[in-house]
């Protein structure tokens, strides 16, 4: 119902969210179905199921198609960008980026620790879909000029990483998922936030439309910065501690496709900060494009549209300097409650230690990053100060009285991503729905009801038939059963 009230074509976006959110509730209502007959309790405390046989598979993935759907992994993961294209921000920031994708990944936590044994194979699928999720949502980030599914596709790529996370099977692995978790709600709340912010002066979406936006919008632009930085898991701040652990998961679980998977992971952050950087150079620093549109002359200073975003951009900071106090307070708890008792992460007040593998010491690090800033700022005033040479640009003899046709839009970054042979066209197919389990189970649902609407043709013969049919697969059944 919120994400209909959005303008444009959203109760398409809102029909997908209910069709796609819908199909995981009712595989999860079917995997509890088969637990308690097969099980004979319903009871989460009185369950311990190994997954080994072909029901247990059956009963596992159910779930995981639910924790998926909700919290927006591939290939469950077309509703969030279609739902963010014309919802409002404030619906997008409330449901897919926080409440959505935290109940989603709480089913998978707790399906995985309490309620099955997870052997190598589902262990393997899980890191799969966390590594796939993390580099193919990065990718297609991107390519978007629209901002809100730039977001959208970057929150997709995040929830990759919980699943990763879980997939490694070790307990750094898993509190890292849990605290990726709730950082992943802080920041991309935040950068949708602020995304509803520059809609709101503008009126537009599309970053073709924008820039210049830095000076008019400054409040905005420092906590989309933070944000931003966030999720591309950048030190100090908190997208990096729960990456961080999330590494050293990997790292500790010592097989060949974790190191792979955890290759991917890095390369998947280097991609995220390189869509974050087009994001923000696009609306707030690029130039303003010929024909801009008017802005809406009302103040960005009012408290209620400020204050969301500013305690947001601070808990990504205080997330991750004084990451100690949410890791053991909010995460351990949560891993000791799951029965992992043996937890190799010691978080002291100067730094989080994972055994042998590393040391964290966030506060000294955020000391030398901000020294670092600050020396940089002490040459930038020095060169702004010193005396320096400026000159008509020259181009085949001739002074341009126009120079704008030389500028590049930052949205057309990595344009190049789409020329790429086969990575380009499998972008294209994406965006044209080719891959979309929305679409495809449409079409050949569509299909197969069809072909049961077209067995209705009114003949008594042909009902009685199928009557008959039933019958014997009803008697057939029972008498296997007794």
């Amino acid at each position: 119902m919120l994400l209909n009230l959005g303008k444009g074509d959203s109760p398409s976006g809102a029909a997908k969210t209910f069709g796609m959110i819908g199909f995981g509730d009712a595989a999860m209502l079917l995997a509890i179905v088969l637990i308690g007959v097969t099980q004979g309790t319903f009871r989460i405390g009185e369950l311990s199921i190994e997954v080994g046989t072909p029901l247990t598979y059956i009963c596992y993935f159910l779930f995981l198609v639910a924790a998926l759907a909700k919290a927006g992994a591939i290939p469950m993961h077309t509703w969030i960008p279609a739902a963010a294209t014309n919802a409002s921000a404030s619906v997008i920031a409330l449901l897919p980026a926080s409440l959505d994708k935290l109940l989603g990944v709480y089913l998978l936590v707790k399906f995985s620790l309490d309620v099955f044994t997870l052997n190598p194979t589902v262990r393997i699928v899980l890191m799969v879909i966390g590594a796939v999720t993390i580099l193919a949502a990065a990718i297609t980030a991107l390519t978007q000029s629209q901002f809100k599914q730039m977001i959208a596709y970057q929150a997709v790529s995040s929830t990759g990483y919980i699943v990763l996370g879980v997939g490694t099977g070790i307990p750094i692995g898993i509190a890292g998922a849990i605290f990726h978790a709730i950082n992943g709600a802080v920041y991309q709340a935040c950068l949708f936030l602020g995304g509803g912010n520059v809609e709101r002066r503008t009126g537009t979406a599309d970053m073709n439309r924008l820039g210049g936006l830095a000076r008019i919008m400054p409040g905005t632009l420092v906590c989309s910065v933070i944000a931003a930085l966030a999720i591309s898991g950048v030190p100090p701040l908190n997208g990096f501690v729960s990456k961080w652990l999330i590494y050293q998961g990997c790292l500790a679980s010592g097989s060949n496709l974790a190191i792979f998977c955890l290759v991917v992971a890095v390369f998947g952050s280097a991609l995220t900060l390189a869509a974050s950087i087009k994001l923000l150079a696009a609306v707030f620093w690029g130039p303003k494009p010929v024909g801009q549109i008017s802005m809406d002359q009302r103040p960005n200073g009012k408290f209620a549209v400020m204050l969301p975003i500013a305690v947001l951009a601070i808990l990504c900071l205080a997330f991750g300097v004084l990451a100690q106090w949410p890791i053991n307070n909010l995460v351990m708890p949560a891993i000791v409650d799951a029965g992992v008792t043996s937890i190799p992460v010691v978080t002291e007040f100067q730094a989080i230690e994972v055994g042998d593998l590393g040391l964290w010491g966030p506060v000294p690090a955020t000391m030398l990053i901000l020294l670092g800033m600050f020396g940089g700022i002490v040459l930038y005033i020095i060169g702004k100060v010193a005396n320096v040479r400026i000159s008509n640009t020259f181009v085949g003899g001739e002074v341009l009285e126009d120079q704008s046709v030389h500028k590049f839009p930052a949205t057309s970054f990595y344009r190049t991503v789409e020329e790429m042979p086969g990575l380009g066209q499998a972008l294209h197919d994406g965006g044209q729905e080719v891959y979309d389990v929305y679409r495809l189970g449409g079409k050949y649902g569509g299909t197969f009801v069809e072909m049961l609407r077209n067995q209705h043709t009114g003949v008594l013969s042909l009902y009685v038939s199928w009557c008959l049919v039933g019958v014997v697969v009803i008697a057939l059944y029972l008498m296997a059963v007794l």
